[in-house]
């Protein structure tokens, strides 16, 4: 459990390194609407923590209920998951959109984004207990709630940090940390290129959505052959 509580607060750290930097490269900056004198920030601090530690209690403690007692282990936990996306997820906002345009944005920037951080809540609540997902969760609320500036990133950008992240860091804990824990033999050579890697995917993705000044475009006519074709980047 500790070990996996190191990885969490890392976790937890670059992701919002992940949603400033591009912030910073466009300008997109905005003050915190939460109230960020001592007063506020304390109140802020205080306010986040039982509701997480309860969330995270009642998934660790249901997986281990599950685990212990069920035959299809890995469809319940599937399930619980699922269980705990609906808790989160605003129906009646999306039942309120008019437009396909902005459902398409909202599922894209809200939905998809919860369903991914479940998916990496559980797989730090299984393998590193409830602490684990509490530390992870707990250092984003905490900086978004204490700290005076926030990312007020486009829509585009915001759903790609939100669901690549949190879809490679899961695979990376799953797949990675919890083997080198397991078997004891903790490669920190291995752990550094493969975060490496990971981050590297990020910067791709924040190019391809168009968070630096050099961006791809699709060439949509055929004003510029034979040199350049309709559908070439």
């Amino acid at each position: 459990s500790k070990y996996f509580i190191g990885y969490s607060l890392s976790g937890g750290i670059i992701f919002i390194a992940l949603e400033f930097v591009p912030a910073l490269f466009m300008k997109k900056l905005g003050a915190s609407p939460y109230d960020i004198s001592p007063i506020g920030i304390f109140s802020n601090a205080v306010a986040i923590f039982p509701a997480i530690m309860a969330k995270e209690m009642v998934r660790r403690y249901s997986f281990a209920s599950v685990f212990k007692a069920l035959k299809h282990k890995k469809l319940a936990m599937a399930i619980i998951t699922v269980i705990f996306c609906l808790a989160e997820i605003n129906f009646k906002k999306i039942i309120d959109i008019k437009e396909f345009k902005e459902l398409f944005i909202y599922i894209a920037q809200i939905v998809l984004p919860i369903i991914t951080r479940n998916i990496l809540m559980s797989v730090l609540a299984f393998y590193g207990g409830a602490m684990a997902s509490i530390a992870y969760i707990g250092i984003i609320q905490l900086f978004l709630k204490c700290f005076p500036v926030l990312p007020e990133l486009p829509w585009l950008i915001d759903s790609a940090i939100g669901v690549a992240f949190t879809i490679i860091y899961a695979m990376f804990m799953s797949e990675h940390v919890f083997e080198t824990g397991r078997s004891s033999r903790v490669n920190k050579k291995e752990d550094v290129m493969y975060l490496l890697s990971f981050l590297t995917a990020i910067v791709f993705v924040w190019f391809c959505v168009g968070a630096f000044p050099i961006y791809p475009n699709i060439i949509l006519t055929g004003s510029m052959e034979p040199l350049i074709y309709p559908g070439d980047v």
